[in-house]
C-alpha cells in the first residue's frame, strides 16, 4: 500500500513540476514522455494501492477496517473541498486520485459490513 501510495505521489509532484520543464524549453517530446509518466505513475500507484488496501482489510482487524476506510474518505473529502482543484492548473492531476480515495473508502467500508453481517 505504501509503494502504491508513494508511486502515485511521485506522480503527482511530477506534474506540478511541468511547468518548469517547459520554461527550461525542453524539447516537446521530453515533456510529452513527462506528462505521460505523471499520469501512468499517479494512476498505477493509485490502482496498486487500491488493489493492496483491499487486500490488507480482508486480513485486517474490523475496527481498523472501519477507521481506515473513515481516514481515506475523511482526506478525499479534504482534498476535494479545500484542493481548489483547477482543471487548467497543476492541481489537475488530483482530478485523478479523487476517485480513488472514493472507490477505496466505499470497498473498504463494503468489507466492514460484510464481516459485521457475517457474524
Amino acid at each position: 500500500m505504501l509503494a502504491g501510495s508513494s508511486v502515485a505521489a511521485a506522480g503527482v509532484v511530477l506534474y506540478t513540476q511541468l511547468g518548469a520543464l517547459v520554461n527550461l524549453r525542453l524539447s516537446p517530446a521530453v515533456v510529452d514522455t513527462a506528462v505521460m509518466t505523471s499520469f501512468g505513475a499517479t494512476v498505477g500507484g493509485s490502482l496498486a494501492a487500491l488493489v493492496a488496501s483491499v487486500v490488507w482489510a480482508r486480513k485486517a482487524l474490523a475496527g481498523r477496517v472501519l477507521a481506515a476506510a473513515i481516514f481515506v474518505g475523511a482526506a478525499g473529502l479534504l482534498v476535494a473541498t479545500l484542493g481548489n482543484i483547477n482543471v487548467h492548473g497543476p492541481s489537475a492531476i488530483l482530478l485523478f486520485v479523487l476517485p480513488f480515495s472514493v472507490v477505496d473508502s466505499a470497498l473498504l467500508l463494503c468489507i466492514f459490513v460484510s464481516r459485521q453481517a457475517s457474524r
